[in-house]
């Protein structure tokens, strides 16, 4: 019976060690995609504020790919509502 234990007891800790790492890992690459995107917008913003286009912005949606390290901003304009920039 004390084997069964001791067999249970290694098995949850070895899950709660797996669950920590992977929310850990998780937690990590949001991190990671949140700085980027941020990046990328400041960027895309200093143009646009140098050019007068920043007023005209409709929609942006950020695409960001880990593994590839692809970082986009689709952005839409008020006057093109059909056209999407990357």
């Amino acid at each position: 019976m004390k084997k069964i234990f001791k067999i249970l007891g290694l098995v949850v800790i070895v899950l709660i060690i797996v669950i920590i790492l992977v929310g850990i890992g998780i937690h990590m690459y949001k991190k990671h995609e949140e700085h980027e995107e941020n990046k990328l917008n400041q960027r895309v913003h200093r143009i646009f504020k140098h050019k007068g286009w920043e007023e005209k912005i409709k929609k942006e949606e950020n695409i960001h790919t880990f593994n590839t390290g692809y970082n986009f901003l689709q952005v839409t304009f008020k006057d093109e509502p059909y056209n999407t920039y990357t």
